[in-house]
């Protein structure tokens, strides 16, 4: 492909410029190559600078009329462009064609630019200014590769999923809430029966009463595990698209290391680091040495705690024994788990916050 977006370069140049315009192809074809992980963004790279020389080109032609049969000429190259990008082209091309003009350039890197527009009205632009091939022509809605924006084509607005994580994260707390509520009734009456003072009744309503209590808080629980895994993959898709290269977990193992036995206990952890740092400034070289929010800390610490717990609660009720002294250690358990889900959802929810802020603050910027 590469060898493709070169050839489309020397086909469209003129002799005059041909070495300076290969040279910065060829150069972003390398770090096309290079950056496999940002493949689509470098691509994108390349298709600016190309595009940028056969439009300066285009406007060296001494009439409309070689403007026109060079624009076809291009756009005949339809391999090589996907849609969106034959719209950029097309809208540049039309740019060139209403009348800007550069006069050829007087050295292998230097050309004068006439800042004479089609209506007769100065740029403001310095015509001695040094010419760099890897910039774009500059108008008022486009600038300089020289300080390059990422592209944003496949960013997907997380918005309404973060909605949804915010709102069954508020229920999931309604429900612990609950659930320590009933909790606690139930550990005072397994207290009571200890010393024989209970009735059969009674002993009745309280179990109906953690049943159902259990039930809305494992299918609120197991939709909020999807949407958080969804949340999660996708701040790590969308960061990318923001500009940050080099990061380490893509964002399918970002949620595939919850699965994987003793590499769950930390790997995770270090995935949503890496997302808040990312974050950040997702265009900076050195993001990695971005400080991460110390919440993140105390979010794992309580996610293992309260995964220990839940395997407890799991194992000491699938013994099956019916002494009031393990029920009362097993409801006693379970008061502390949502002692422990309760923070551990606040604190997630600040987390989820804070990343789409920034997420959504960058993608303003640059969009």
């Amino acid at each position: 492909m590469n060898a493709q977006f070169v050839a489309i370069v020397e086909r469209m140049c003129n002799e005059h410029n041909k070495s300076i315009l290969l040279d910065a192809a060829k150069s972003l074809a390398l770090l096309n190559d290079y950056a496999q992980n940002e493949y689509k963004r470098e691509r994108h790279l390349l298709l600016r600078a190309i595009k940028a020389g056969v439009a300066r080109e285009i406007a060296h032609a001494a009439d409309l009329e070689n403007g026109k049969k060079a624009q076809a000429r291009f756009l005949k190259d339809e391999h090589f462009v996907d849609e969106a990008a034959a719209k950029e082209v097309i809208d540049l091309l039309a740019w060139v064609l209403r009348g800007v003009r550069l006069s050829p350039p007087q050295t292998a890197s230097q050309v004068m630019v006439d800042c004479e527009g089609s209506a007769g009205e100065a740029t403001g632009c310095d015509s001695g200014a040094a010419w760099n091939p890897y910039a774009m022509p500059q108008t008022a809605s486009q600038t300089s590769l020289d300080d390059p924006q990422p592209a944003l084509a496949d960013f997907i607005d997380p918005t309404r999923l973060t909605n949804w994580v915010r709102g069954f994260l508020a229920l999931y707390i309604g429900i612990e809430i609950i659930s320590l509520i009933t909790g606690t009734l139930e550990y005072q009456l397994l207290q009571d029966a200890l010393k024989g003072g209970i009735s059969l009744a009674q002993a009745e309503a309280s179990d109906a009463r953690q049943r159902v209590v259990g039930i809305l808080d494992l299918c609120v629980y197991m939709v909020l595990a999807v949407l958080i895994l969804k949340w999660i993959y996708r701040a790590n898709f969308n960061v990318r698209q923001l500009g940050a290269a080099g990061m380490r977990f893509t964002p399918g193992w970002s949620i595939g290391w919850y699965f994987i036995p003793i590499a769950c206990l930390w790997i995770p952890y270090q995935a949503m680091k890496e997302i808040w740092k990312a974050s950040a400034n997702p265009q900076s070289q050195d993001w990695q040495n971005q400080e991460a929010l110390p919440l993140l800390g105390w979010w794992w610490f309580l996610w293992i705690v309260s995964n220990v717990l839940g395997h407890f609660i799991l194992r000491m009720s699938m013994s099956g024994s019916e002494k009031i002294s393990d029920l009362i250690t097993i409801s006693g358990a379970g008061l502390f788990s949502s002692c422990v889900n309760i923070p551990l959802s606040l604190v997630l929810l600040v987390v989820v916050n804070r990343i789409y802020e920034m997420q959504m603050s960058r993608y303003r910027r640059v969009s």
